[in-house]
């Protein structure tokens, strides 16, 4: 689960291990996604273009290999839903076993649902490691690319800023 934009190396990552853990448990992976990106919503003024259009992330998310990819539509209203909720959501319409999230993650209103928190609900959560660039200590991340491009960067080379 996440914003996926762009389905970097980060991201592949994370997919991958979502996949091996489903294939091991003899589970499907299902990416959930969201558009508009949940920072487009709350904070408009703020917000950088994606960097890929959400039919080209969903394209991304299928050739990683998942089973299937959940898009789903982020309003102030989905914002405000609490992070238990978000979890119960997930485990009933998507019948969730297990949520593979990078290490940094967290769902639900004001991000309350960490890891953590979700794994105190009961959530089988699987914390994968952040990619790291190369030569560098800085996680990959969208945001860095998105903030790369809008300096100026060219979109192939913004990779490499991430």
């Amino acid at each position: 689960m996440g914003t996926f934009d762009g389905v970097h190396d980060g991201h592949a990552a994370l997919l991958a291990h979502a996949k091996g853990l489903a294939t091991a448990r003899g589970l499907r992976t299902i990416a959930v996604t969201f558009s508009p990106r949940p920072d487009q919503v709350l904070s408009p003024e703020h917000a950088l273009p994606d960097i890929v259009p959400i039919a080209e992330r969903v394209d991304r998310l299928r050739a990683s290999g998942v089973d299937d990819v959940v898009v789903i539509p982020f309003d102030r209203a989905l914002a405000t839903v609490t992070a238990e909720r978000f979890a119960r959501l997930l485990a009933t319409d998507l019948a969730m076993r297990t949520l593979c999230v990078g290490e940094d993650f967290a769902l639900g209103h004001n991000r309350e649902g960490s890891v953590a928190y979700l794994r105190g609900l009961g959530v089988d959560v699987v914390a994968c490691p952040l990619v790291r660039t190369a030569g560098r200590a800085r996680k990959i991340s969208s945001s860095v690319i998105r903030r790369a491009i809008a300096d100026g960067v060219a979109p192939d080379q913004a990779w490499q800023a991430a």
